[in-house]
């Protein structure tokens, strides 16, 4: 981190250094300048430099990457940076000012995308969008598992990871073992989950996953692996929160294999910090049980067009009309994989 930002600094820095000071005061608007961009990226700054992060309560954004990710940055270089623009604004304002707006919120950007923790630097909201349902939080209706494919395959279609999904899905996942002829597949759609209970994702992998290859202890005892069959995990755009962490983690466990698209990147609810200027920092929120879950998207094994995603009611026609890419692609596969197996 410390190369790539002081590289990316100098690199800016350096035309502003050596460019002459007459005519600076004319120039100000055509380049931009912004005192507030300006405020924030020396805040920031500020904020990471900080030595002493344990004493600034539980909203210090680098305590809290400290605790998840257990790194410990050496707050020497921040202090210098924050220390060059001070005497260059102090001493220098007009070779400072001549630093131009889009370049100071790329600073400020770079600074916050060096922590590689999904933090983000945005605009501050207004006012009118503070009550908005955050993405995720309408309950989606619990959709019953089903066999396709000729009763070959069990079909899961999971839109919001709830106890009340888990419940479900784990006595769903009880019956389905207990069956003479069971399914030799099992298909988990994460396509349209957009949010839940990272707890409950985390309980859901027992379902699915062996004990000693499961990555998270499960806390829920009634958990146990039923399904012990190959299992496919479709993905997509919409796929975000806790279909995030599940997908990461059945694919980390080797126990499920991602197909679609690339998943929106945002498995953990974001806190919006404010800081004086019109900037804001966007923290995720990570559980230090899942801070080896990187908060980025999660790519699947096999890339294909995840969208469109067949309608719930029409999934008996998924082998006659193949409407769904996607879905036909993991059923090919599980199936493929079956017939090999028992020859």
């Amino acid at each position: 981190m410390k190369r790539i930002f002081t590289i990316l600094l100098i690199l800016e820095l350096i035309p502003c250094l050596f460019a002459g000071l007459n005519k600076v005061s004319d120039k100000l608007n055509a380049k931009g300048y912004s005192p507030e961009i300006d405020k924030a990226a020396k805040e920031l700054l500020k904020k990471t430099a900080s030595s002493q992060p344990e004493k600034s309560g539980n909203g210090n954004p680098v305590k809290a990457i400290d605790k998840v990710f257990k790194v410990k940055f050496n707050n020497e270089l921040e202090r210098d940076i924050v220390k060059m623009l001070e005497i260059l604004e102090v001493q220098y304002p007009a070779m400072y000012r001549k630093l131009p707006a889009d370049t100071r919120i790329k600073i400020l950007r770079s600074v916050g995308k060096g922590f590689n923790a999904g933090i983000r630097i945005v605009e501050k909201k207004p006012k009118a969008d503070k009550k908005a349902v955050p993405k995720g939080a309408e309950k989606s209706e619990i959709k019953p598992a089903v066999t396709i494919s000729r009763n070959r395959l069990s079909y899961f279609r999971i839109d919001d990871f709830s106890a009340a999904e888990l419940k479900t899905l784990t006595k769903e996942c009880q019956e389905i073992s207990r069956l003479k002829n069971a399914p030799v597949g099992a298909i988990l759609d994460l396509r349209d989950c957009e949010g839940g209970e990272w707890l409950a994702a985390v309980n859901a992998l027992g379902l699915f996953c062996s004990p000693e290859k499961k990555l998270i202890k499960e806390l829920n005892p009634e958990c146990k692996q039923f399904i012990k069959v190959p299992c496919a995990v479709l993905i997509g755009k919409n796929t975000s929160g806790a279909g995030e962490i599940f997908a990461f983690l059945m694919a980390k466990a080797r126990q499920g294999l991602l197909i679609g698209a690339p998943t929106t990147g945002e498995p953990f609810p974001l806190k919006r910090v404010e800081m004086n200027s019109k900037y804001d920092l966007l923290i995720p929120q990570i559980p230090e049980e899942l801070g080896m879950i990187p908060a980025s998207p999660v790519q699947p094994a096999i890339k294909i067009k995840a969208y469109p995603q067949i309608s719930y009611t029409d999934l008996k026609k998924v082998d006659e009309e193949r409407i769904d890419n996607c879905l036909s692609r993991a059923v090919d596969l599980l199936i493929s994989y079956s017939s090999i197996e028992h020859k």
